[in-house]
């Protein structure tokens, strides 16, 4: 009853929670990830703080703020894969110092693939090798970029979000893949959230 009761008066003071998700439809949901919930334990009056993000390469800073601060990490990978979104691709500079953009070689799929079913077509240490010539930070985050060879997207990315949280000392929160949980198809945007949660 005491969790029930203060899990009410953080929703009705935050707005985080149903009535919250509840409001959000189309593109302001998207503008509300990363969304993040505070779960109240059933078991205590702790809480548990959960952050559910899809898998970046090359997160930005405030991804990393993000896992600091939470107790389990949920990188979402049952969603359908943004084709222009940063899943697969980032900004480095090439030899004049200007911004391009870099993409990772995935194998063609359909419209409708999900994340956790993304593929290489090439090895990633031969793709790196050659993108040398015209980015030379790949030298410098050779630890984060050339790592073992894995043919799965999420494994690549997952791994690589490790490293990096090694080098920046950030202490990795338990980490959970979003299709290991076997949500249900017919669940669709916040209330898939709410599932995890």
């Amino acid at each position: 009853p005491k969790n029930t009761v203060a899990q009410n008066n953080f929703t009705q003071s935050t707005g985080i929670g149903r009535p919250f998700l509840s409001r959000l439809k189309g593109r302001r949901y998207r503008y509300y990830m990363p969304f993040f919930r505070e779960v109240f334990s059933e078991s205590c009056c702790c809480m548990t703080t959960i952050s559910i993000m899809q898998p970046y390469f090359i997160p930005y800073a405030g991804y990393f703020r993000l896992i600091a601060g939470v107790d389990i990490f949920v990188i979402y990978d049952c969603v359908q894969f943004p084709r222009r979104g940063w899943v697969h691709r980032n900004f480095l500079r090439n030899k004049q110092g200007i911004p391009q953009w870099i993409t990772l070689p995935l194998q063609k799929g359909p419209q409708s693939i999900k994340i956790k079913d993304l593929f290489f077509q090439e090895e990633l240490s031969a793709f790196f090798h050659k993108q040398r010539t015209r980015f030379p930070s790949i030298d410098q985050a050779n630890d984060f970029l050339c790592l073992p060879d894995s043919t799965s997207l999420v494994s690549y990315l997952s791994t690589q979000l490790q490293s990096i949280c090694c080098f920046l000392k950030v202490n990795l929160p338990q980490i959970i893949f979003s299709s290991s949980l076997t949500l249900p198809d017919s669940l669709k945007k916040q209330d898939r959230i709410l599932e995890i949660c």
